[in-house]
């Protein structure tokens, strides 16, 4: 008796066709995970970016000193904070601990945010795009009630540059570290 130990050509075909199957699937999942990484490498990249725009303008706007001459405060005679007069409130200005004039800038009027100090300074990388800023000043003259701590509600939405997603929108506000109410 011969016994031939070989495979037919069914079972060969079945054998390739679950071996194509399984690879199939492995390689969709692979190709998914790697997908995911990326988004999640963006989406970590712009919370970094984040957290170092509002860190830098929290930094520098909590040190404001009361601008008592209107020299940087144009708009607003003995205010802590101002909009720029002819920018609005995507713009702020106010003196820092050194007394030197600073700003922010923000908005479609400059592309991307910027500070000024006392040149001008991009607060963000080019991966990121900054589609909106908005500073809220509260108890910036201190005229209404005069212990009100004059503070800045700061709204931001940023972008990656590349892609519609992800998006980000963020508000913190911000007081005087040293208290500044009229004597």
């Amino acid at each position: 008796m011969n016994k031939n130990k070989a495979f037919s050509l069914i079972e060969m075909l079945v054998a390739v066709t679950v071996f194509t199957l399984i690879m199939g699937s492995a390689a969709g999942l692979f190709i998914a995970g790697i997908r995911s990484q990326a988004k999640a490498l963006v989406f970590n990249k712009l919370i970094d970016e984040t957290g170092f725009v509002m860190e830098k303008m929290s930094r520098a706007l909590r040190m404001a000193k009361k601008d008592l001459s209107a020299s940087c405060t144009q708009s607003c005679p003995g205010c802590n904070y101002a909009p720029l007069p002819s920018l609005g409130d995507s713009t702020i200005s106010f003196i820092n601990s050194q007394d030197e004039c600073m700003a922010f800038y923000g908005g479609s009027f400059v592309g991307p945010l910027l500070y000024q100090d006392p040149g001008f300074n991009e607060l963000i990388s080019t991966d990121f795009e900054v589609t909106s800023v908005v500073f809220d000043l509260s108890g910036e003259s201190q005229s209404e009630i005069p212990n009100l701590q004059p503070r800045v509600t700061i709204l931001l939405k940023i972008k990656n540059a590349n892609a519609a997603k992800p998006e980000m929108t963020i508000q913190t506000t911000i007081s005087q570290r040293n208290l500044d109410v009229q004597q």
